[in-house]
């Protein structure tokens, strides 16, 4: 029995004082967001939860998802990650499809959530930092972490829709897990001391996989955006960096304005000539990172497909 939540509890054991979750000078430690899961859990048992139902989420970067993103899967419950920018008309449309009859939504978007909701009899829980507190102090905490089998549905993720109706791609609990492991373990090795840059949604798998997911299972500190919904505001990656060493997980076209706004500590450019073998990228990469404490994605990923193809050479060569 699996339940992607299994690997906050775990963490929570081993590193319980770490800082989990750090928004400007706000942070969360790993007792404190498992706690507040818990209470999130039995939230959503009082109003009748049942293991298997669907819980949507339409909520930007924010300290509070990464508490209702475990809360509803503790509590047996299928995530539905909704963009916060969704209109009345899509909400309902989301809601229908999925089966989501229970809606979490960011106190400044909750007129389009609560416009949608209505037109399908869901209800919605509004998550405004004032009273958010309050809620959760008015819920008895449910500990426990409701068994799930590898093959069972954690998240349903929609589609953009740009061919149609968005249709929405079922992820189950061993999926994620194990994408959550090759994350931590291969693409980018991460340690409890790696704080990362929280600039992509967490409403898509990418987000959620890189970032959220990847530090919950090894005790690593998540630095979200924040509320902004378009892009990372100004100055975002540069306060993540002072928390260095940290990582940064973001699409291409991003990826050099927050590089950028370290300052002197990611060089430029961030890449190399297609001429340059890939050994002597890794290389300059290396030497690179080394010369300015930079540990960015990009450069772990070089170094990392380096690695790789060098034991690919060794094995073919032991084999002949």
């Amino acid at each position: 029995m699996t339940n992607l939540a299994s690997n906050l509890t775990e963490t929570t054991r081993a590193h319980g004082d770490r800082i989990a979750v750090r928004v400007d000078d706000a942070v969360m430690t790993y007792r404190e967001l498992d706690e507040a899961s818990a209470r999130v859990a039995g939230l959503l048992h009082e109003r009748g939860l049942k293991p298997g139902d669907r819980v949507g989420i339409m909520m930007p970067n924010v300290a509070e998802v990464p508490v209702v993103y475990y809360g509803v899967l503790r509590a047996g419950g299928i995530v539905v990650p909704m963009n916060p920018l969704l209109k009345a008309r899509e909400v309902a449309y989301y809601l229908t499809d999925s089966g989501a009859r229970l809606i979490f939504a960011w106190h400044t978007f909750a007129g389009e959530a609560q416009g949608g909701a209505e037109q399908v009899n869901s209800q919605v829980v509004v998550v405004e930092p004032g009273a958010w507190g309050g809620l959760l102090a008015s819920a008895d905490p449910d500990n426990r972490v409701v068994g799930r089998d590898d093959g069972d549905t954690a998240v349903i993720l929609y589609t953009s829709g740009t061919t149609g109706h968005p249709k929405g791609a079922e992820l189950t609990h061993g999926n994620l897990a194990r994408n959550t492991e090759v994350m931590t373990t291969d693409l980018i090795e991460l340690t409890p001391d790696d704080v990362i840059f929280g600039g992509l949604p967490l409403f898509h798998a990418f987000g959620q996989t890189c970032t959220l997911n990847a530090a919950v299972a090894v005790g690593a500190s998540l630095s979200p955006t924040g509320p902004a919904t378009t892009s990372p505001p100004s100055g975002s990656a540069s306060r993540a960096a002072r928390r260095s060493p940290w990582r940064c997980c973001v699409a291409s076209r991003r990826r050099s304005a927050l590089l950028y706004s370290r300052g002197t500590a990611c060089p430029r450019p961030h890449r190399w000539p297609r001429s340059t073998t890939r050994t002597a990228r890794a290389s300059r990469a290396r030497s690179a990172r080394r010369s300015v404490g930079c540990r960015c994605a990009w450069w772990t990923r070089t170094a990392g497909r380096s690695r790789r193809v060098r034991r690919a050479r060794s094995s073919s060569v032991a084999t002949t």
